[in-house]
């Protein structure tokens, strides 16, 4: 038995069409599996026939609280990824578009928003800040190799011999 396994990259560079190639030439003994998280749709490229068949969830979920929510709509605004819906003054959350950003979880204002099975949060780290001294700042010399005009010809002046002449 051959396993080709393809992950990972940028979307839209032909992965699944790659995928769906080598499964096609091994035939009817291929065993497929799209784990696209976004679209799986190797299967409109293939003639599938569906031994087993199942929504997948991951466990990581958000939770309305119908108990506490006030159907603010702060949760439906602050989602960027359409996955909150107000139907019958009633929110819900659609778990195949939430992305666990927590936005809606953060802007809850009753804390109806459950995070179950969450990932742990990233924490950022701190920038560093300057330390501040009370010395003053050092002056910067700036040295140049260049010389202007003006100095070389006062160069010049100064070679020459400068007693005051007579003349007649």
């Amino acid at each position: 038995m051959r396993e080709v396994v393809v992950i990972s990259g940028k979307g839209g560079t032909g992965k699944t069409s790659f995928s769906a190639s080598f499964a096609y030439l091994e035939g009817s003994n291929a065993v497929v599996c799209d784990c696209d998280v976004d679209a799986a749709n190797m299967h409109l490229l293939l003639d599938a026939n569906f031994k087993n068949q199942s929504d997948f969830f991951s466990g990581e979920i958000a939770i309305i609280d119908e108990d506490s929510c006030t159907n603010c709509g702060d949760c439906f605004e602050a989602c960027k990824f359409d996955a909150i819906t107000i139907t019958n003054n009633l929110s819900y959350i659609d778990f195949n578009k939430c992305v666990l950003c927590r936005a809606c979880v953060e802007v809850c204002p009753t804390n109806a928003i459950w995070e179950v099975y969450f990932p742990p949060r990233k924490i950022k780290p701190e920038k560093k800040k300057a330390e501040k001294t009370n010395e003053e700042p050092k002056p910067i010399k700036i040295v140049t190799d260049s010389v202007s005009a003006t100095d070389s010809d006062k160069k010049e002046d100064n070679t020459q011999n400068n007693e005051p002449t007579q003349e007649g």
